[in-house]
């Protein structure tokens, strides 16, 4: 069961239209996640989808959902009433992840 399900989302994945599964299912886990976590969902939600759901934007300009998702966090992190969730983190683990394939270290320290 657990296999074919991995199976699955391997082959969703490698679709075209994966990257934007992606955003919308770490998407909605960010919003879940914000509303379990913190009373003040205002500005924790906005921070949590701005660094989760630019990754749609993965596969043909990473060079544009990469600063934004960093801003993200970053706005998440700095926002003392909002709260990073773990979808956040795994976005910009992810995002971080595919600029530096792509650009190498040199562009990819300017992200760090």
């Amino acid at each position: 069961m657990l296999s074919r399900l991995a199976e699955e989302a391997r082959r969703v994945l490698a679709g075209p239209d994966g990257p934007l599964a992606l955003a919308l299912v770490l998407g909605l886990v960010a919003m879940l996640e914000v509303t379990l976590y913190t009373d003040a969902i205002g500005s924790a939600l906005i921070a949590n989808l701005l660094a989760t759901v630019p990754l749609a934007l993965s596969r043909t300009r990473i060079w544009l959902a990469a600063p934004v998702i960093v801003f993200g966090v970053l706005l998440a992190i700095g926002d003392p009433e909002s709260t990073l969730t773990i979808a956040a983190v795994l976005a910009l683990v992810i995002a971080l992840y595919l600029f530096a394939v792509q650009y190498r270290w040199r562009w990819s320290a300017l992200l760090a």
